[in-house]
C-alpha cells in the first residue's frame, strides 16, 4: 500500500481585540479604498470580534475571491450580528514549522527532497512573514530556530541530519511531558503568543504521521495511560488555549501504513475505554484523537499528498494562508464572562447563485473575555 501524506491545517483566527486595539500594517487596497478596513486603526468603547474565513466552491476547493461585507451573515449564539468592519485579509504571518522526528525510515529518506526544496518553499512566504523551527518527539520538543524574518537562516536550520532521525544536542525546549502531539500543539500556540509579533496571523505547521493517541497516555510509544490529571491537559484544556490565543496551526501529516494500522487499534481502544468499569477508574475515551479534533474547531484546511508531492502540498498549504476574509463585529452580548460564543458564518443565496455551492470555513466561536481586563486573574491552565 503507497503511504499517503496529508497537509493539514488549522486557523485560529477568531479573536477578541480589546479597548482601542490597533490592528498590524495595512493591507493592500486594490482599486479604491475599502470601507470599513479591518486593517485600518480600530478605536471602540467595547471589545470587537474578528473572524476569519476561507469561501470555498464545494466543487473544486478553489477560493472564491470578489466578495464583499453585503455577501455575508454572521451569527453569535444563534443571534444576527453586525458586520462593522471587512478586509480581504493580507496581514503578515508568524509560522512555526514542526517536525516529527518519529518518521519512519522510508518516508524520512523521501522527506530528503523536501528539505532540498525549503528555500524555494519559503519564497512563496512574504519578506515581513517570521518563522520559527521546532523539533519534537513523544515526549521532547527542541526549538532549532526562534521567530525570524530571514528565509535563508531558517532554511539553514534544516540540516540533513533532522531529516534523517539525529536528535539536537542542544538543551529541549520542554521534555517529560504527556500526550503526545496533543501537547505539542498546546506548547506551539504558546510559544507563538509569547514570541510572535502581537498582530500578525499565527500558525503552527507540522510535518506528522499525526499518530492518534490519548491526550493523558503516558510518554512515547505504547506508554501507560495515566488516569490522574496531574502533569496533563485535557483536549477541553488544549483547545481552550489555542481558541485564546488566537493562533493558527498548520501541520503536514504522514499517516504511513503502520500509522494506519496503529489508528485501527487505537480505534478498538477508544471502546474499550467506554467500558463502565474503565470509565469508573477514570478513562475516558473523550481524550482519544488526533488533528482532526483541533483542525474542526478551528476552521482547518487538510491537503493530501505523497512523500513525492509533499513540496507542491506544502507550498499550495502556504498559499491558502492568504486567502482569507476577515470580519469584525461587535458583540450584542457584552457580557465578559470568559464563555464559549458560538459563530456562524453564512453567505447570501445570491453567492451561490453566482458561484454554485460554497463552503465556508471558519472556526467554531471564541472564548468571551473574563471581567475586566486589568482586574483578571492568569490563565491557570497556561504552562509556563
Amino acid at each position: 500500500m503507497r503511504s499517503t501524506m496529508i497537509v493539514t491545517c488549522i486557523l485560529l483566527v477568531c479573536s477578541v481585540l480589546p479597548v482601542h486595539a490597533q490592528s498590524g500594517r495595512q493591507p493592500n487596497k486594490p482599486g479604491g479604498q475599502q470601507p470599513r478596513d479591518i486593517g485600518e486603526t480600530i478605536k471602540m468603547d467595547v471589545d470587537l470580534v474578528v473572524v476569519d474565513a476561507r469561501v470555498l466552491n464545494e466543487n473544486t476547493n478553489k477560493f472564491i475571491g470578489g466578495l464583499t461585507e453585503d455577501d455575508f451573515e454572521i451569527f453569535e449564539d444563534g443571534r444576527k450580528q453586525q458586520i462593522t468592519h471587512f478586509s480581504r485579509d493580507t496581514s503578515s504571518l508568524s509560522v512555526i514549522i514542526l517536525i516529527d522526528s518519529w518518521m519512519p525510515g522510508v518516508e524520512r529518506i523521501k522527506l530528503e527532497k523536501l528539505g532540498e526544496n525549503m528555500p524555494t518553499v519559503l519564497q512563496h512566504l512574504q519578506a515581513e512573514d517570521e518563522i520559527a523551527l521546532m523539533l519534537y518527539t513523544c515526549d521532547t520538543i527542541w526549538l532549532l530556530q526562534d521567530f525570524t524574518r530571514n528565509k535563508g537562516q531558517l532554511a539553514q536550520s534544516l540540516t540533513p541530519g533532522i531529516w534523517a532521525g539525529l536528535l539536537p544536542t542542544k538543551a529541549p525546549l520542554l521534555t517529560g511531558f504527556k500526550g503526545g502531539l496533543h501537547r505539542v500543539v498546546y506548547e506551539a500556540a504558546s510559544h507563538l503568543n509569547a514570541r510572535s509579533v502581537a498582530n500578525y496571523r499565527k500558525y503552527v505547521l507540522a510535518i506528522t504521521t499525526d499518530f492518534p493517541n490519548l491526550v493523558r497516555r503516558g510518554n512515547c510509544d505504547v506508554g501507560v495511560f495515566d488516569a490522574s490529571k496531574r502533569e496533563t491537559l485535557s483536549k477541553n484544556e488544549i483547545s481552550r488555549q489555542v481558541f485564546r490565543l488566537r493562533n493558527t496551526v498548520s501541520a503536514v501529516v504522514v499517516p504511513t501504513e503502520y500509522a494506519a494500522k496503529a489508528r485501527k487499534i487505537d480505534k478498538r481502544g477508544e471502546k474499550l475505554l467506554r467500558i463502565p468499569s474503565l470509565l469508573a477508574a477514570g478513562y475516558n475515551s473523550w481524550e482519544f484523537g488526533d488533528l482532526s479534533f483541533y483542525i474542526g474547531k478551528t476552521g482547518g484546511d487538510k491537503l493530501f499528498a505523497t512523500p513525492d508531492t509533499v513540496t507542491d502540498r506544502l507550498i499550495e498549504m502556504f498559499n491558502h494562508l492568504y486567502e482569507h476574509y476577515s470580519f469584525g463585529y461587535t458583540p450584542s452580548n457584552r457580557k465578559r464572562d470568559g464563555k464559549f460564543r458560538q459563530i456562524k458564518l453564512k453567505v447570501k443565496p445570491s453567492v451561490e447563485a453566482r458561484n454554485g455551492k460554497v463552503v465556508v470555513v471558519t472556526r467554531e466561536g471564541y472564548y468571551a473575555p473574563l471581567g475586566n481586563k486589568t482586574k483578571s486573574k492568569p490563565d491557570k491552565q497556561r504552562l509556563r
